[in-house]
Formats: structure tokens, C-alpha cells, sequence
């Protein structure tokens, strides 16, 4: 139990902020089948209409243009049931331990080429995007339901000194956290601010 988190927004379905009282983390969660990630898979843009390619669409591009200044206040994650191939596969090392480890530079010379240099909005750059990311993966929906509720007991009995025995409560707790971001995340982006979902 993170006590640092001051709040979530359920931007999209697929896209969470995580408010810390430190940082804001930018979570991207992919369920696609994919055999394994790769610097393309992550580079390649969006179709849209008549097929056309949508400028700076691809994975990487929306993950990096989440950031505001300052930079160093931004985190970002993605996560996947699938691994990484190399070299993407450094972010798959908590960045906490990635001192002295290989595969940094190759990482950021591939994304970068791909990606034509790319410096989003805010400033920010390939590089800085490559040290603070982390790619997460969890490889079934189960391990996220195990997890999910092993951390409702562990809320109930920090923050409230209360020991939730009966599973039935239990996971009744965690479906109205799931209605609710269901809930949150399908709001109208165009009606509703950050702050509401």
C-alpha cells in the first residue's frame, strides 16, 4: 500500500494517472495478444480515416506527449501481459535498478530513429522518456485479481485497523472499484475535466 497516492484518474479505460504526492505516473495498459513487444510494434502509428497514418499516434508518441513540467515529476508505465524483445526489454528493469545495466543507449538510438528524433510538447525527449519508464508485466488476469485484493485487505487494516475475513466482502469491494472506473473512464473527455474522471 503506496500512501504517497493522492489520487486516480481514469482518463480512458486503457489509461490511468496515478497521482502521487511526489509524481504523477502515466499508466498505459495494453491486453493485446501480441507474440512479444517491440521497438515496432511501439513506433508505428495509428490509421485513421481512409486509412491514412495519424502523426505522432504510435504508443511511444501518446505516452511521451502525457508529460507536463516539470519533467522530472513524471513517471510513466506500461502494462502488458506480454515481455519485451530486445532492446526494449530494459524497460522491463525497475528503474530504480537500472544503474550500470546495458541496453540503455541502443534503446533510445532505435526509438529515436523511429521516431525521427521526436521532442513532445512539453519538452521532453526520447531519452528522458526511456529513464522514466517502466514496463510492467502481469501476465494474467488473475494475478491482477489476487493482487487487487490481497491490497483491499491490506487498506482495510492500515487505514481503518479493520481485518476483512469474509471473502464475499472482500471481492464485492473490489467489483464497486471497477464499476466505478468503468464508470469514470467512459466519460466524455469533450464535457468532463481531468479532475472529474
Amino acid at each position: 500500500l503506496d500512501k504517497r497516492v493522492e489520487a486516480v484518474r481514469c482518463v480512458v479505460t486503457d489509461d490511468i494517472d496515478i497521482l502521487y504526492s511526489t509524481h504523477t505516473e502515466f499508466v498505459q495498459v495494453k491486453t493485446s495478444d501480441k507474440p512479444r513487444w517491440s521497438i515496432s510494434t511501439v513506433t508505428t502509428r495509428a490509421r485513421g480515416a481512409s486509412n491514412n497514418l495519424i502523426a505522432d499516434s504510435s504508443i511511444v508518441h501518446k505516452s511521451m506527449q502525457c508529460a507536463s513540467a516539470p519533467l522530472d515529476k513524471c513517471k510513466f508505465r506500461i502494462l502488458s501481459p506480454r515481455d519485451c524483445k530486445d532492446p526494449l526489454d530494459f524497460l522491463e528493469i525497475e528503474i530504480s535498478k537500472r544503474g550500470g545495466k546495458s541496453g540503455r543507449q541502443v534503446l533510445i538510438d532505435e526509438l529515436s530513429s523511429k521516431l525521427k528524433n521526436y521532442v513532445a510538447p512539453a519538452g521532453n525527449t526520447v531519452s528522458d522518456w526511456v529513464d522514466s519508464c517502466w514496463w510492467s508485466v502481469i501476465p494474467s488476469l488473475r494475478e491482477i485479481e489476487l493482487t487487487a485484493l490481497n491490497n483491499i485487505r491490506n487498506a482495510a487494516l492500515s487505514l481503518h485497523g479493520v481485518i476483512l475475513s469474509a471473502e464475499s466482502v472482500v471481492e464485492s469491494i473490489w467489483v464497486n472499484i471497477l464499476i466505478t472506473m468503468t464508470k469514470k473512464s467512459a466519460l466524455d473527455r469533450r464535457v468532463y475535466t481531468e479532475d472529474d474522471k
